[in-house]
């Protein structure tokens, strides 16, 4: 039996059918969807294909961003610092949080730039998960304190207002 896969770089993933929304999918290393994290039935015909793109990378629509913001309390999904507050880089310069948007799933193993794909997060934090993969709420979680120490270790202080 061969198993339909899809190439992205180094990474091959399997694909399949997510039996909550019905779409075509990745899935996660838990025999998950990655769109909705339910149940999978494996596509069973098919060969590896690279995948290539010609989608380009968007931000999110302005209303999208404008419900991301409330949604996450004006806060970055990471580290949970609020945007509009300043912070101090090791050589002692001040800096504005202000929203980036990030792919939750990477860009490059969706091609997608769908509103309901995107994140607000600051700078450093999208940086530094750059395009790793989250696969379940504990990954999320050990991500966003990494994320949260990653700060302090590179040398960055929060200001006291």
């Amino acid at each position: 039996m061969k198993i339909k896969a899809s190439q992205y770089g180094s990474i091959i993933m399997q694909r399949g059918t997510c039996l909550e929304c019905g779409d075509n999918c990745l899935v996660a290393m838990d025999g998950r969807s990655v769109c909705c994290r339910a149940e999978v039935e494996l596509i069973t015909e098919g060969i590896i294909k690279k995948e290539i793109r010609n989608n380009r990378r968007r931000q999110p629509s302005k209303l999208g961003q404008r419900n991301l913001l409330i949604i996450q309390e004006g806060k970055c999904y990471w580290c949970g610092r609020k945007f509009g507050d300043y912070v101090v880089s090791k050589n002692g310069k001040a800096y504005e949080l202000v929203p980036h948007w990030d792919h939750y799933i990477p860009f490059s193993f969706t091609g997608s730039s769908k509103d309901d794909q995107f994140v607000a997060s600051c700078k450093m934090c999208n940086s530094h998960k750059s395009a790793k993969i989250i696969f379940n709420q504990q990954e999320e979680d050990d991500m966003k304190e990494y994320l949260k120490r990653r700060f302090y270790i590179r040398g960055w202080q929060d200001i006291e207002l």
